[in-house]
C-alpha cells in the first residue's frame, strides 16, 4: 500500500493467493449488428512471481532522527528499535573484554555457559497498548 497522507493503515494479506483480474470489453465485429463483449483476464501475482518490497521513512520530528547515534564504545542510554526493515541493534563487547575473557578460559578453564540479554521499554515513551516486542533474532558476527 503507498499513500501520501500521514493517515494511513496496515493491512495484512497472503501475497502467495493474490491476483489481478482485469475487467475490458471488445468489439465482436463478427456480428450484425456489433456488440461489445464483457471478459476478464487473471494476472496471477502469487507464488511464481517475484515480491519485491520498498520502504522510504521520513523521520524528520521523530524520535529517531533527535537521538544521537552516541559513543561506539560506552553507548547511550536509550536504544531505539524499528520494526519492518529498520535498523538492527548490534552489541558489541570491548576487545578487551574478549581477550580478559579468552585469558580466563586459558588460565582457569572458566567459561560462559549462558548470558541473559535484558531489553527494558522505557513507560515514559512507549505507555501504550501495542504488543511489546517477545521474539528476537541473534546473529554472531566475529570481528578480527
Amino acid at each position: 500500500m503507498s499513500v501520501d497522507e500521514q493517515d494511513g493503515y496496515l493491512f495484512q494479506f497472503s501475497p502467495n493467493d493474490m491476483e489481478l483480474i482485469m475487467y475490458y470489453k471488445n468489439d465482436n465485429t463478427s456480428t450484425s449488428p456489433a456488440t461489445k463483449k464483457q471478459t476478464t483476464y487473471s494476472f496471477a501475482l502469487g507464488t511464481g512471481n517475484t515480491h519485491i518490497g520498498q520502504y522510504e521513512y521520513n523521520r524528520s520530528g521523530s524520535a529517531w532522527s533527535s537521538a544521537a547515534i552516541g559513543d561506539e564504545n560506552t553507548g547511550v542510554s536509550k536504544l531505539f528499535a524499528q520494526g519492518m526493515g529498520g535498523p538492527s541493534i548490534g552489541i558489541k563487547f570491548p576487545k578487551n573484554t574478549i581477550d580478559t575473557l579468552k585469558k580466563r578460559y586459558n588460565d582457569n578453564k572458566a567459561a560462559i555457559i549462558s548470558a541473559k540479554v535484558r531489553l527494558y521499554i522505557d513507560k515514559s515513551s512507549w505507555n501504550n497498548v501495542y504488543a511489546k516486542p517477545t521474539a528476537f533474532t541473534f546473529l554472531q558476527k566475529v570481528y578480527l
